[in-house]
Order: C-alpha cells, then structure tokens, then sequence
C-alpha cells in the first residue's frame, strides 16, 4: 500500500509538472502570436488592432519589455501620449538596453518641460552610446532650452559631424548662434540651411 501511494504521489507530481511546463510555453507563445499579429498590424498600418494585439501580449507576460515597447508606439502613432509614454516608461524599466524607449520616455519628458528628467535619460542614453544621433540633437534642444548655449552647442556639433547635410541641425545651430549673439555666425548657418 505504501508503494502504491508513492507511485500515485510521484505520477501526479509529474503530471503538474508536465502541466506547468506546458502552461508556460503555450503562454510564451501566445503572446509571441500576438506580438507578430500587432507588428503586421502596424505594418497593415492597422494601429488600432495593433494596440489591442500587444495589450493582450503585456496581459499574458507584463514583465516582458518588448510587449510594453510596442505598445508604447503603437500608442504614440495613436496619438495616445499618456499611454504611449506610460508603456515605453514601463519598457525602459525592463530593460535598460533599450535605448529607443528610453529615448521616447526623454522626448515626452522634453515636450512636457520635465527637463531634469529628460536630462537624465540622455545621459543614460549617451552614457550607452555617446554617438546617438537623435539624442545629441535632443540634447542640444534641451541645452539651448535652459540656456546652457556652450553645451548645446557641442551637442549639436557632435550631431553635425554625423550629418553634415542636415538642414535643421543648421537652424539649430542659427539658434544658438543667436542666443549667444553671434549675428554672423548665425547668418552663416542660416546660408548653409538654405543651401542643403
């Protein structure tokens, strides 16, 4: 008799084992079907049904910060900026790699005027990868917004080195230029944007 309850006790651990372990992975799959339902949905530039397929994937696994990042730009196509920024809030979190997340979270905290924070996340940001073109011109914005001229203008050189032929980085520049009073260099960039 005690043989036979070992047995049964071993059989059902296995059992819910095998349940759990199967659980997972159809959870894992699920959402990995609803992430590429939502991306080809976005493709489709169906943006609603998109964001309806990547909520269901942050339903399934709401730790995973892919699920979160795409939503979070589905709901910016969407207009939706308070989700948008609270899902790619949510994906930055999870993963600190991701450095467009984090870039989307500084651009939303630079519309809204929340320039501490916006500074914070360029520095993360720029800390990864000192060369990222949108946040050096990010940066150099912010700068030129809370008058830090000198640092904008590093900002938005480094960018130039990168994109000689940008015509905006050339009106930036013209507006530095002007803030700091340097009428002819100013007139100079404004020359060069109009010539690209």
């Amino acid at each position: 008799m005690q043989i036979n309850k070992s047995r049964f006790l071993k059989g059902f651990i296995l059992i819910c084992l095998l349940f759990l372990v199967t659980a997972c992975a159809n959870k894992k799959e699920k959402m990995q079907n609803y992430l590429h339902k939502g991306e080809k949905a976005m493709q489709a530039g169906e943006v609603k049904t998109a964001i309806i397929e990547f909520k269901n994937a942050t339903k399934i696994f709401p730790k995973n910060s892919r699920s979160h990042y795409l939503l979070g730009k589905a709901l910016l196509k969407n207009k939706d900026g308070k989700g948008a920024f609270r899902e790619l809030s949510i994906a930055s979190s999870l993963d600190p790699d991701n450095i467009d997340a984090h870039y989307q979270v500084a651009t939303v905290f630079f519309l809204s005027k929340k320039y501490d924070d916006c500074r914070k996340k360029l520095d993360l940001i720029l800390q990864k990868k000192p060369g990222h073109f949108d946040a050096l011109v990010l940066m150099a914005n912010l700068n030129l917004a809370t008058d830090n001229l000198k640092a904008a203008l590093k900002s938005a050189d480094k960018a130039v080195a990168q994109k000689p032929d940008n015509s905006r980085l050339q009106i930036l520049r013209a507006k530095i230029f002007e803030k700091q009073k340097k009428y002819v260099l100013t007139e100079q960039a404004l020359r060069k944007a109009i010539s690209l």
